[in-house]
Formats: structure tokens, sequence, C-alpha cells
């Protein structure tokens, strides 16, 4: 019975949008499921307000959220619905009410006006799967900017990283550079994805592309629908949001391999997932009312599940001296803008100042050191978008592996990374992003750990092992941190 529902619920929900109705079990109109989703809905704002801790120890912060299903042909549509407070519409807007994105922003909009004290933001995430859905082609945003400045309002991040891939760049896109080769499927659908049915993603479903197209329409029309501001996540569906280590990694709560009655023998999911990522915030404290507020200014960066601590600015005048002090932040924002800002008007070249921190470690997981870093910029020149990949600190070990016995890793690198760099083209002439890159040393990918301290060696005649030895899939990861872009605008 639960796997029928699941079937049958992601069949629901993967209708062509002009064919989305309730099933027939939810009545006229869906009158039946509309009301118990209700109480349901009730049940999850009082989870959410008593995990809370309204206190000044600020101990967790809980949202109320939900997730918008919307997966037409299976070609992924999902938004996670956040809220800024427990003042919050009646009922969850799902799939089945508005089977388009614009439908979902107008009714959440419609929503909060007509409740005190609700605000709420969408965040798209899984776009490696929608086969070109996701992000509407700039040409639509220009032919209507009101719809361009309505995603801009309503979506100020976008998911770059998780469970069932990367999505920060396609290796076959222009965009691409060499370190886009990271935890890509094979698969450009969710059904694709859950029936291994391999198919490869388009450029345009990854955020360095997308980042592209909207310097582009906003050159036209003025208005830029994807200012994207950049976080990740888990999404492993087990209510573990920081369980993102590739060590011990015991699978996905539903879509990899079912682990309902017992544990399966062999690896714990398909073998070209993998143990997400984090999103992090940069806030004054951990309180909803600051959190929410770091988002909507998109003060944010994603990991691909270290710990790594991840600070930029842009502006113009840093002393060459910034990353030695200690008042490296209090100088960024006085001189700048933190990530997610736009750059201000001024005199010389734009300045960037990242400064990157290992993950701490503990002593069952210990810290990973920083290979480098690097900055990937985006300029308008002409009518064509240029993008660049610049390393600027740190130095890529080419002979940077693992030991075969234990697995730690061999390369070289550092537990501190900082720069201030220059941009050495000055200030463009066109619209333009920058966003920094961190990477690790190379580490070993979780099947490769599992596969290890199960003794499998590579070709195996082991049919329960024998995703051990997938070609589509690195036997090493150098596991990563993004940060949100800074932006100018001429």
């Amino acid at each position: 019975a639960p796997d029928r529902a699941f079937l049958t619920i992601n069949a629901l929900t993967g209708r062509a949008q002009d064919n989305v109705v309730y099933p027939d079990l939810c009545g006229d109109g869906g009158e039946v499921c509309i009301g118990e989703a209700s109480d349901v809905w009730g049940d999850v704002v009082a989870a959410a307000e008593a995990a809370d801790d309204p206190t000044g120890a600020c101990r967790f912060t809980a949202f109320v959220g939900y997730e918008w299903s919307g997966g037409p042909d299976t070609r992924n549509l999902h938004r996670n619905v956040i809220f800024r407070t427990t003042q919050v519409p009646s009922f969850p807007v799902g799939y089945f009410d508005e089977p388009t994105p614009e439908g979902l922003w107008a009714a959440l909009r419609d929503g909060c006006a007509s409740t005190e004290g609700c605000d709420v933001l969408t965040i798209p995430h899984n776009s490696n799967l929608s086969t070109g859905l996701m992000f509407q082609p700039a040409a639509e945003a220009v032919a209507d900017p009101a719809v361009a400045s309505e995603r801009a309002r309503m979506e100020p991040l976008v998911e770059i990283f998780q469970h069932k891939g990367d999505s920060e760049c396609w290796p076959g896109s222009p965009a691409a550079d060499e370190l886009c080769d990271f935890e890509k499927l094979p698969y450009n659908t969710l059904s694709g994805a859950n029936l291994n049915i391999q198919a490869d993603p388009v450029a345009l479903d990854h955020v360095r592309d997308v980042l592209g197209e909207g310097l582009a329409a906003q050159a036209l029309s003025g208005v830029n629908p994807y200012k994207y501001g950049i976080v990740a996540s888990t999404d492993t569906h087990l209510a573990t949001p920081g369980l993102a280590s590739e060590q011990d990694f015991p699978g996905h709560g539903g879509a990899g391999a079912g682990n309902r009655d017992a544990l399966p023998v062999g690896l714990p999911d398909n073998v070209t997932f993998n143990p997400g990522g984090l999103a992090v915030l940069w806030a004054e404290e951990n309180s909803r009312e600051a959190l929410f507020r770091a988002m909507l200014r998109k003060e944010a960066y994603g990991t691909s599940g270290p710990r790594i601590r991840l600070r930029m600015f842009a502006g113009r005048g840093f002393d060459d001296d910034l990353c030695d002090r200690e008042d490296l932040a209090e100088q960024g924002y006085a001189r700048g803008v933190p990530m997610g800002g736009e750059v201000p008007a001024g005199d010389g070249p734009i300045q960037i100042v990242v400064a990157a921190r290992s993950d701490p470690g503990t002593e069952a997981r210990p810290s990973v050191p920083l290979e480098r870093v690097q900055i990937v910029r985006g300029r308008l020149v002409g009518e064509a978008v240029q993008f660049d990949v610049i390393d600027v600190a740190g130095v890529e070990d080419l002979d940077a592996d693992v030991d075969p016995d234990t697995l730690a890793p061999t390369g070289e690198g550092a537990s501190r990374l900082c720069t201030v760099w220059t941009d050495p083209d000055g200030t463009p002439e066109g619209p333009s992003f920058w966003y920094a890159r961190v990477v690790e040393v190379p580490t070993a990918r979780w099947h490769t750990r599992t596969c290890h301290a199960e003794g499998i060696t590579c070709p195996t005649d082991d049919p329960d092992w024998r995703s051990c030895c997938d070609d589509r899939v690195q036997r090493l990861v150098r596991e990563r941190a993004w940060s949100s872009p800074v932006w100018w605008t001429p």
C-alpha cells in the first residue's frame, strides 16, 4: 500500500499542467482532500511553533513551510515554500490548486495579503531534472517584464546542489569549466531518476547558465528574472537536515533503495545520488526574522555537505592586508556589499574579498583541507554572455588522491584561504555577476567508502555490489561551497 500510494501521488503530480485535477477520492472540487490538508497544515504550523525558540537564547529556529510538488510529464518544477512567521494562509496551495509557478506565486501573494503579518518566498530545487522547464526562456521574461519581476521578487534564492545531483553548470555548456563534472545525474526528469532511465540534463537547467540568461534579459527589458542567491539542501526525506557527510551515508528516505522493512543488501541508495548539501545564512541572530531577512537579501551560500565557512564582499578601495585583519567583515560591509548584493557605482575597478575556512571536523570526521578558491564571473559583452573561472587563492593539487588503505585524503591544502582580488578588466560595461567557489582537496565519495568497508574490488561478479563499479560516478569528489553572486548594473 505505501508503494502504491507513492506511485499514485507521483503520477498525479506528473500530469500535464492543463490536465491537473484532484483525484476522484477527494470528492467534488477536491473538497474532502482540501479539508484534510487544512487539518494537516494546522499541525505543521503548530509543530513549527513548538520547535522554535523565540527567546534570546536563539537555540533553534523553525520555519513554517512545505513543498509545492509540480512535475508535468515528470519534469521537475518543485518549489520549497517558506513563510516568515506563523501568520500564514489557512491552506497550502498545491499543484492540484495552481499547476504553474506563476499561479503559485499569485495565490501565495493573495493569501498573505489577507493575513496580517504574512510574508513568503519560494526556492526552486532540483532544476537539473526539469528538462528546460524550471527556468522559462528569457525571451518570455523579456516579453512580459511583469512576470520577470514577479519571479525575481518571489524567488530570491535557488538551490544549486542536493541529494539528486549538482545543478551549478553542465559540462557540455559554453558556460562550463573542468570542475563542472561534479555529481552530475545521468537523468533529466524525476521519472528518469526514480526508474533509472538515462538522458542528459540540459544546460539551461543549471544555475550558471541561468544567471547568464538573466543578464541578457536585463539588458533587453531592464528586469533580471534570474537574480538568484544560492543555497544547497539535503532533500533525503529523513528529517535529518544536517546529515550530509560522505561517511556512513544511510540512503534516501523515499526515492532511493527502500529501507522500510529491512536494510537492503548492497549500497543503500542509487549510486548516482549523494548525501546532499547544506544551506548557510549570514544573519544577525538565529531567529525567524533575521534569517528570513538574510534570505531576502540573498546573504546566503550553499555547500555540497562540508561545513565550510565562506564570506564574500564586493566593492572598491579594500586594503591589501584585509585578510590579515580581524575587522574583515566590518570593512567588507563599510566599503562594499556582501554576497547577494548589488555593487554601487564608483570609481576604480571592482574588487572581491573572499575568505574561506575549512570544515573544522571532528575526531570521527577529520577536517579536510581547502584546495583553492575560484571566482566565477559572468559578463554581458555585446549581446553575448562571457563566462570566466579564475583561481584566486590556493593551488590545484594534480597528484591528490586518497590513501588506498585508510581512504584519508593525500592532497595538500589549507585550513584558511583568503584574498583581495581586483578584477583585471576593471568595471564592466555591461551587467555582470561574480560568485565564489571554494574547493576541497579530493576525498573518497560515499559509495567508495561503503564498498571499501565491504572489501569490494572492481570488477565484481557479486550482483548485490555491482553498483560499486558503476562507471557513471567518480571514485573521488572535490567537495565545495558556492557563494551567492554579487551583481553589477551599469
